[in-house]
């Protein structure tokens, strides 16, 4: 009999023990979770960041008033933007390339029609 009660003693532990990592995993489970929505959330706020910042921008495009120091920040995002536009330019001349205004494709430049949007190009 003392060989029983020292087995149910181990499969009473087992079982303990058994419960207690499921309710580990649960919660791991759980908090993983909770992390995502977190991080979800946050990047909705994020979001939310940049719609404010585009339609700042945009007001300051349609000459809208805004504040001044936000005029100085619009002003920096023409420059890059000047900026992005020649780098861009140069990296089609050194491709040998150029731009369809058509559509934006690029395309060789002895090209005279865009083969996607079929626009003539200029010599």
């Amino acid at each position: 009999m003392v060989r029983f009660e020292g087995f149910s003693k181990i499969t009473k532990g087992i079982g303990q023990g058994a419960k207690a990592a499921t309710k580990m995993a649960g919660d791991t489970m759980e908090i993983t979770k909770l992390r995502k929505d977190i991080a979800d959330n946050r990047a909705d706020i994020d979001k939310l960041y940049l719609e404010i910042g585009k339609n700042v921008y945009e007001k300051y495009r349609a000459s809208t008033l805004i504040e001044e120091e936000l005029i100085g920040m619009c002003r920096d995002i023409d420059e890059i933007h000047n900026e992005i536009s020649e780098l861009e330019k140069k990296v089609l001349e050194l491709k040998n390339l150029k731009k369809c205004p058509g559509c934006g494709n690029e395309l060789a430049k002895d090209s005279q029609f865009c083969p996607d949007c079929g626009t003539k190009q200029d010599e």
